[in-house]
């Protein structure tokens, strides 16, 4: 009971004098008179350079007088044709391919051959790697690219996989 006639005392009248609205106290006039000041002889001044037109003989570049003191072409192009051997020499180059069917029976790999080229549009591998028949769409140089035509087999084919293979290199 003494705590609560200490809040009602004590608190309570502070708790509304804090809420309640402010007191204005006086006559306010209020007139709208705008301040302004001239603060123009403080603001830094810049002179505009005039560019100059005329170039003088002398001053202008030419290539005919250009002579190159570190010329690197003749190594450059001994590396790229070193480049360009190695790249001949690779045959094979590491891939995707995405498998709809691996099994033993040879009809049920043609069925879904057939199945995946009238979803697609192109003919997919049959070959046969022994014990088993596969069935391998598309050639794929990274995971990302066969991402796309992977969701659309998985509809189909539940047991579809994404598998490394390696592709031969067509040179022409």
């Amino acid at each position: 009971m003494k705590v609560l006639k200490t809040i009602l005392y004590y608190y309570l009248p502070i708790i509304l004098i804090g809420c309640s609205p402010a007191l204005q106290s006086g006559s306010s006039s209020t007139t709208n008179t705008s301040y302004s000041e001239d603060i123009s002889a403080y603001r830094p001044h810049y002179e505009v350079a005039q560019k100059d037109t005329t170039i003088q003989q002398e001053e202008a570049f030419s290539l005919n007088n250009f002579n190159p003191q570190h010329d690197i072409t003749d190594t450059l192009n001994a590396l790229l044709d070193s480049i360009s051997i190695l790249s001949q020499q690779i045959r094979y180059v590491d891939g995707y391919a995405i498998q709809i069917y691996s099994g033993n029976n040879r009809e049920t790999a043609r069925i879904r051959r057939g199945k995946a080229s009238s979803i697609l549009g192109e003919q997919p591998s049959l070959f046969y790697d022994s014990p088993n028949f596969k069935v391998h769409v598309g050639q794929y140089y990274s995971a990302l690219d066969a991402n796309k035509t992977f969701a659309l087999l998985k509809k189909e084919f539940p047991n579809a996989i994404l598998v490394l293979k390696k592709f031969k290199i067509d040179r022409e």
